[in-house]
Formats: structure tokens, sequence, C-alpha cells
């Protein structure tokens, strides 16, 4: 399971591969001819740099600006910091191992950054479950109040600690072996169905069950926001409910259509960047494919799944950051300089929009639900 361990190359560690495989000679550096290798490297590139510069801008502005500086933006932050990490250490190396035949990092970096690969790709992707659930929380109770930073503190040491525990067997299996005359840093397991549960774990533990519960609170959100809200608004109500809704979703019919259209981004884009990936990791484990065939998927559909996952970290920013307008408007795209001017909805901006919809003032409990359920949108 490790993200390195791209290829079979000894029949303990993969037992499908025939024990006839063609042994690659010790003196051809590159797995694939010059167009190939180049297309690798720019494509990677391109999603290394934008995934650095996009994590960056968010990191800085959460940051600077002291508004920014609540549970929902701190979950925002630790995305950003996750996803660096990717960035950093899971792209270059898979890189290198997709176009270079012998591993060049020696045994000490074959397990650390397996398990820092690990970590980070684990803790980005609970922390995008910690998001969906703190809006969840905001947008079904938004009279609970928001998440205090005692909680939001406790729930960012789970998210880490819950991805060390599960990535940490990493270090233990994984290193730098000598087969077939080249160096591989691939896994060695003492029993086959260790490895085998192993990855059914990892696999149920990190993309199903994080999808299955961000599209069941994403559903949920989508539910409450569009179809109950116009059925309140269709029924009636008292005065009280038809001020809370018309003050943060009642009103905005084009804003609740773009909040819906954004979650279901978020699921597809996760579901859809690491499937193919895990795809593979299956098919490695219970597959009985024929060499050809594992020769393909080992050297073309390997370089696509991980480009794709780490597309996911290079989107992250720009669906839960950059796409955010008190994110957002902290951002000088003409000289890409960060700014640290307030963010937050103040109340002259509130005063203007009632006045556009032609709403008479709500309390003070109405604005602070309304303001949490803006922040958490």
């Amino acid at each position: 399971m490790s993200w390195l361990n791209l290829s079979c190359e000894d029949d303990f560690v993969c037992p499908n591969r025939s024990s006839n495989s063609t042994v690659v000679p010790p003196w051809s550096s590159y797995q694939h001819d010059t167009p190939v290798t180049v297309l690798y490297i720019l494509v990677y590139s391109l999603v290394f740099i934008l995934c650095v510069l996009g994590n960056l801008a968010v990191c800085c502005v959460v940051a600077k600006t002291r508004q920014l500086h609540t549970a929902t933006f701190y979950f925002i932050f630790n995305l950003a910091v996750a996803d660096l990490l990717v960035a950093l250490f899971c792209m270059p190396f898979t890189l290198v191992a997709h176009i270079l035949v012998e591993y060049q990092f020696g045994d000490f970096m074959c397990r650390l950054t397996a398990l820092i690969q690990g970590l980070s790709v684990a803790a980005s992707v609970y922390t995008l479950t910690a998001i969906a659930a703190d809006r969840y929380k905001a947008i079904l109770f938004p009279h609970d109040g928001p998440m205090n930073m005692a909680t939001m503190k406790k729930v960012l040491v789970a998210i880490w600690m819950a991805a060390l525990v599960i990535m940490v067997p990493q270090v233990f299996v994984i290193q730098v072996r000598n087969v077939k005359r080249v160096d591989r840093c691939t896994e060695i397991w003492p029993d086959l169905v260790y490895k085998k549960v192993y990855s059914v774990t990892v696999i149920l533990l990190i993309y199903i069950l994080p999808l299955m519960v961000m599209t069941f609170l994403y559903v949920r959100i989508a539910e409450k926001i569009w179809f109950r809200a116009g059925l309140q608004q269709q029924r009636g109500g008292n005065k009280s409910d038809s001020v809370r809704r018309s003050e943060f979703i009642g009103s905005v019919p084009k804003r609740r259509k773009r909040v819906i259209k954004m979650l279901i981004v978020v699921v597809t884009l996760f579901m859809l960047s690491f499937l193919p990936l895990y795809v593979c990791w299956m098919l490695d484990e219970f597959g009985n494919m024929p060499e050809w065939q594992e020769n393909v998927v080992h050297h073309f559909v390997y370089p696509f799944a991980h480009w794709l996952s780490y597309f996911n970290s290079c989107v992250n920013p720009i669906v839960y950051g950059l796409f955010n307008r008190d994110i957002r408007k902290n951002v000088d795209w003409g000289r890409f300089s960060l700014m640290t001017r307030s963010t937050i909805i103040t109340d002259k901006s509130c005063r203007s929009r009632r006045r556009e919809n032609h709403q008479a003032p709500a309390d003070e409990q109405v604005y602070n639900v309304r303001l949490q359920m803006e922040t958490a949108l």
C-alpha cells in the first residue's frame, strides 16, 4: 500500500507476477522513452506548482488575517498544510519512481517518505471529512453556535493521530531491497494475508468510509438549504422563522444553487480523484492479471492514477479556500500578494444587504445565526 510501491518486482511481495518476468537491465536508467518521460515530468510539475502556490496562498491568508482565526478556517488551514505535505513529499518521489528504474534515495528515505506520504494523504482526507461535519453542524444546528477553539484543537489532534496510527506500519514493512539486480523501495510482509488485510483496511478507512460520511453530510446540507427551505416558504410559517430564512437562505436562490453545486463538486472530485488509484491497488492485491496487463497497469495506469490523486490536493485550495469569499478578498491577484484587511461580514454590509432585499432589521440572535451560516457556506 505504499505510495512508493509502484510496481511488483518479486514473487513474495506480488505473487501474481510470473516467475519468468522480464528482468530490467541494470544499465537501463529510465522506464520509458523520452516523450513519455517528458510528459510525466510536465504534468507532475504543473500539478506540483499549482498545489504549492494555491495551498501557500491559503495558509498565508488564514495565518495573517485575525478575522479568519475561527474553527472553520483553521480546518481549511490544516487541509492546506496536509496538501502541501502531499506536494512536497509525495509528488517528487512518486515522479522519480515512475520514470527511473532504480530507487535513488536510500533505505532511510524509503521508510520516511512512505510514512509522510501516507500521513499527509490520510490527514488531508480526514480534514475534508471534518470540514463537512463542521458545515453540517453550522447549517443544520446554527443556534448551537460555532465550534469553539478547544474542540477544534482536539479534532485536529485526532485527525493527525488517526492518520499516524493507520500509516505507521509502513515504517516496519517497507525497505530498500535488491530485486533482480535493481534496488527497489518495496514492502516486505511476513505473510501475504497481512498485506491484503492491511490494504483493504487502509482503503476502507481513508477512502470508502470518509466518502460515505461526506456524502451523507452534504446530502443533508443540500436537503436543508434547498428543499426544506423551499417547502417552508411555500407553507408559510411564523414571522421569526421567515426572517431567519430570508436572512441567510430564502432570499438568495442563486447563492443556494451555487452552494449545492459546490457540495456536489466536493464529493465528486474526491471520489473520482482517488478511485483509479484504489482500483489499481485492489487489482494488485486480488486480481489475477496476465503479465502484459500488469505491465500496462504499472507503467501507464499507475502514473495517471497517482497524478489524479495529487490533482485533488491541487484543487482543494480552490474549492475550499480561494472560492471562499472571505479568503478570496485577501488575495491581490494582480501582484499575488496577501493582504490582511477584514473580511468577515460587518454590520454595515448586513444593513446594506437588508436594504437591497427590502427586509426589516433582524435581532442580534438572527444576525449571529446568519454570520455563522455565511461563514460555513
